[in-house]
């Protein structure tokens, strides 16, 4: 009896492991494999130990699944790794304001001295801050450490056509500079000698003459972004449609179907041969996830006033992933613009892990099968995202198909997994058929 119920105590103590046992198999051999994968590129560098980095390109973007849980690192022993896929990283710019300290007129010049209130950090642009009111001014800047010697660094024409035309625009690029001081001289814009496009383009928008009722601005202040030795800029990458195929919707707007794309896109382009012009643009898409319908997802003004020097042609557009974009553009009335090709800009994807020594690694994309993957890297480094522009740049080899790629490896783990829990059920029947039995076998009087 003793040596029965020590069975009835070991058989349950031991069915719970073997389940468990059977699903830890189960559970690795379900992982993702090398061979669900169709495609893979070497990936080449220098470091170890520490996060390295290396672009995804355009081909394989388009390959993965918007999240891109099925592009997997895996080294030369087949082992995965774990890694982290960020676009670059964007560092908020700091700021510096310019107050006005002495403002004086002479021959039709208004001359404005502006004093930086923080002193660390070079400068390379001039956002000036006018009074309200329509304007259209020339500006020249000059900069000085003392306001007794001035160094000429830039002039532009600076506008604001609101709330005629959504046209304003009062930023200056300079040379970069580190002086406390800058004298911006505004004037009245100069006439031009007529332009008959000009002269279209003012008609249509409303106005008599460009300069028509405008003075000279009252500058209150101007804001500068400070340039840091480790703020790098974000690259983008494009796909560029050079011609592209226009046609006009019964409303005579523009339309231009860009077709299938598979691509993030954070910002829209277009190069416009028309001298001047103002329009509005509509961006539509059909997301990867979306019901196969055109949806609006953004949009914008874009213009030119090309002798001026004033001209907007991007729209932001900030979508992940878009199957299809149409880009629509509201003529109202007025003639079609001339477009002589539009890009679509994202900004650089990056693949990031840990490289061993003596290890070589490729990555692997485009599976059915990739299944879920922990992001320990991912959660790690979105902690500290300044420091990932300088970890190691490594390149991304040719792309070359996956030859022990194996497609249906979704239904053989399919059958796999009817198969392992059909084996669990069965031994669990069993093992509860042997307990039964032998507790049928033991006297009904004692303890039990």
């Amino acid at each position: 009896m003793n040596i029965e119920m020590t069975a009835i105590r070991h058989g349950s103590t031991y069915m719970p492991c073997v389940v468990f046992f059977v699903l830890s198999m189960f559970t690795s051999s379900s992982a993702a494999q090398m061979y669900d994968f169709a495609y893979h590129a070497s990936l080449n560098g220098q470091g170890h130990g520490v996060p390295v980095r290396a672009a995804i390109p355009q081909d394989i973007i388009v390959w993965t699944s918007p999240g891109f849980e099925d592009l997997r690192v895996y080294n030369d022993l087949g082992e995965e790794v774990d890694r982290a896929v960020f676009p670059q990283y964007r560092i908020k710019p700091v700021f510096v304001s310019w107050e006005v300290i002495d403002s004086h007129v002479h021959d039709g010049t208004v001359s404005v001295v502006l004093k930086r209130k923080q002193f660390e950090g070079y400068v390379s642009d001039i956002e000036i801050i006018p009074e309200k009111g329509m304007f259209h001014n020339e500006v020249e800047i000059f900069s000085s450490n003392d306001t007794a010697s001035w160094r000429y660094l830039a002039s532009a024409s600076i506008v604001d056509l609101r709330p005629r035309l959504d046209v304003y625009h009062t930023n200056v690029y300079i040379p970069e500079t580190g002086d406390s001081y800058l004298r911006v001289d505004v004037r009245q814009f100069r006439a031009k000698p007529r332009d008959p496009y000009l002269d279209v383009f003012l008609e249509q928008s409303g106005f008599d003459r460009f300069s028509a009722g405008m003075g000279i601005i009252k500058v209150k202040g101007a804001l500068s972004g400070i340039s840091r030795q480790d703020m790098q800029r974000p690259v983008y990458d494009q796909i560029l449609f050079t011609s592209p195929e226009t046609c006009l919707d019964d409303e005579g707007n523009t339309i231009i179907d860009l077709g299938k794309t598979g691509l993030p896109i954070d910002k829209v382009s277009l190069k416009v041969t028309d001298p001047y012009f103002f329009r509005e643009v509509q961006l539509w898409a059909i997301s990867e996830k979306g019901s196969g319908s055109y949806v609006l997802e953004g949009g914008g003004n874009i213009y030119c006033m090309d002798a001026y020097g004033i001209s907007r042609t991007s729209v932001p557009f900030e979508k992940d992933r878009c199957r299809y974009v149409r880009i629509k553009i509201l003529n109202k009335g007025r003639p079609p613009l001339s477009i002589s090709n539009v890009a679509l800009r994202w900004i650089r994807r990056e693949l990031y892990f840990i490289p061993e020594p003596h290890r070589q690694y490729a990555v692997y994309f485009r599976s059915r099968n990739a299944g879920n993957m922990q992001h320990r890297l991912e959660d790690i480094m979105s902690r500290d995202p300044e420091k990932w522009t300088t970890y190691a740049s490594w390149k991304t080899g040719r792309i070359e198909k996956n030859e022990s790629y194996d497609p249906d490896s979704h239904i053989k783990k399919w059958f796999k997994t009817v198969f392992s829990m059909g084996f669990i059920i069965l031994m669990i029947y069993m093992l509860g058929f042997f307990i039964i039995q032998i507790k049928n076998r033991i006297p009904k009087t004692g303890p039990w």
